[in-house]
């Protein structure tokens, strides 16, 4: 039993990571003029990532979709662990490989393809990205700078209800390679006169596989790349060789995954589905908006997201105090790194909005540049005296206060897999590790049955919906089923599927080839919660026996 109920006494379990909150901020400002010691380093750290998992526990006790994506990837990864082969099995569409298969890792310790499983990873991410912040700035201004930067990112993290920010979303592996990359960075930066060959071609492995987690992150990851390589040029004083030594190792390095993985796919006969689902099928989802369009709709964005509001709003605060109280001089180097910032802002924030999706979790994106430009300002300010920690603390309250919600806990503990009647209609013909195909969006039946997806794409709206490649998604839909032949095929176009609802324009029938197939080698078991059923005609005739 816990102490403290998430559920029963939100305010009091909220009002103890408050109070934790403010002894590591008081604590800090007490701490500030003293020499830094190692063991001080580790004590913050692990005050960080108590304060962390602590106010995050609802999220992995509430074994429930938070979002709709965490049912998408928990469906495809349960389905990679039988067949792992991506593109032939399993297609993320938005999503790349390496977030999915990442979700394997949990099930190594013991705990199963379910969302506290997806909602513990989460975490982890965040915790790694926390990490490799902190080095990355000891390295660029030193650990006091590092521990006053990562409180507002720390307590933004910790004390969000937001479900765009605490489920198992696409961007919480990117960040975390992201948070990776500015820290090799920084060691570079930090060390400019050594060779460094390792730390490049770390630098250029990690950048080189962030295509293959998420797409949207690949700028962001290029501008690290880019900034590096120009402090090399401008600012080392290498001999030209050294320099061109560093660049073919560094190129080669961003080379080393996307050829293994090229390679691989080349072997399986995946390369064209490669090319066609994931760079083709990605361009097409990212032409929603224009440039100036993208541009446009940046204020609304922001605004839509409250949660995400009291994060950029403490980063502005941070900068009106830089402007009152810093008497830095200005110099090169700052200015350089300012313009790393700024330009990793509007990249993100172009990535953010480009795809006309105007989706929470895509402002995640924005955590990095923002994280590194409080660092900057914190910089700026230099002087930390009791004024100035007041008024950060001032910050930090607004931001805390205005993130949580004292009513209520938004994730009431629920420790077991929902079992909804279209499941348990489902489980009558068919069992774990057969496979499963549902017409629509509604891929949380993957989850609760724990059954593999007949078909690469788990929800169908690339099938239902007119865009050009629409003819290529229904080609492979159909290829699928008559390869795997699921044992149960089910509409959930209705009341129960997202973007797509309307039965008579979007079910399965919509698509006639697909209906011929289903009418051919499936029989109507009957509508659960508005939900279709169908049965292969073999399994029909010996349905699953409940009872033993």
């Amino acid at each position: 039993m816990l102490l403290i109920s998430f559920d029963t006494s939100p305010k009091l379990y909220f009002l103890v990571g408050v109070l934790a909150a403010f002894m590591m901020l008081a604590w800090e400002a007490w701490q500030h003029k003293k020499q830094a010691k190692p063991a001080y380093e580790a004590v913050f750290l692990l005050s960080a990532a108590f304060l962390l998992v602590f106010m995050r526990l609802p999220t992995v006790l509430y074994n429930q979709e938070i979002n709709i994506d965490e049912s998408q990837v928990i469906s495809h990864a349960l389905t990679l662990k039988q067949y792992p082969t991506y593109w032939e099995s399993v297609d993320g569409t938005t999503i790349g490989p390496l977030n999915i298969y990442l979700l394997i890792v949990p099930t190594w310790f013991g705990l199963a393809f379910d969302y506290t499983a997806a909602h513990l990873l989460n975490i982890c991410c965040q915790l790694g990205f926390l990490l490799f912040f902190f080095l990355s700035i000891r390295n660029f201004y030193g650990v006091q700078i590092a521990r006053l930067a990562l409180l507002p990112t720390l307590f933004f993290f910790a004390f969000t209800q937001e479900s765009d920010f605490v489920h198992y979303s696409s961007e919480q592996l990117p960040i975390l390679m992201l948070g990776a990359c500015l820290w090799l960075f920084s060691k570079i930066y930090n060390a400019p006169q050594n060779n460094q060959f390792g730390v490049w071609y770390a630098l250029g492995l990690v950048a080189g596989a962030v295509p293959f987690a998420k797409l949207q992150a690949v700028p962001l990851a290029g501008l690290m790349v880019l900034f590096a390589v120009i402090w090399l040029v401008v600012f080392s004083k290498k001999y030209l060789r050294e320099k061109l030594t560093i660049g073919a190792v560094l190129l080669m390095a961003g080379l080393t995954f996307p050829l293994l993985v090229f390679g691989w796919a080349l072997a399986n006969n995946l390369f064209d589905d490669m090319l066609d689902f994931y760079i083709r099928g990605n361009l097409v989802y990212a032409g929603g908006r224009s440039f100036w369009q993208s541009m446009a709709a940046i204020p609304a964005f922001f605004s839509k997201i409250k949660g995400f509001q009291y994060y950029w709003l403490a980063t502005l605060g941070l900068a009106v105090l830089a402007v009152v109280v810093s008497k830095k001089k200005w110099s090169k180097e700052n200015g350089f790194l300012l313009i790393f910032a700024c330009c990793q802002l509007f990249i993100s924030v172009y990535a953010a909005t480009k795809t006309g999706n105007d989706f929470g979790h895509y402002l995640l994106l924005c955590v990095v540049p923002l994280a590194f430009l409080n660092a900057w300002l914190l910089h700026q300010i230099g002087s930390f005296n009791l004024f100035t920690y007041l008024s950060i603390g001032a910050l930090v309250v607004f931001g805390a206060f205005n993130l949580l919600k004292f009513n209520a806990n938004n994730y009431p503990t629920t420790r077991q897999l929902p079992q909804t009647e279209v499941t348990k209609a489902i489980q009558k013909y068919g069992k774990v590790g057969e496979y499963l195909t549902v017409w629509g969006w509604a891929c949380r039946y993957y989850v609760e049955t724990q059954m593999p997806e007949g078909t690469a794409e788990n929800h169908s709206e690339r099938c239902i919906f007119d865009h050009p490649m629409r003819h290529d998604y229904r080609k492979r839909y159909l290829a699928d089923l008559r390869r795997t032949r699921p044992v149960v095929f089910a509409d959930a176009v209705g009341k129960n599927s997202t973007w797509v609802q309307n039965k008579a324009t979007q079910g399965h029938e919509s698509f006639p080839e697909l209906k011929t197939f289903i009418a051919q080698h499936y029989t109507y078991a009957g509508t659960t919660d508005d939900v279709r059923i169908y049965v292969r005609n073999d399994r029909f005739a010996q349905p699953i026996n409940t009872n033993k």
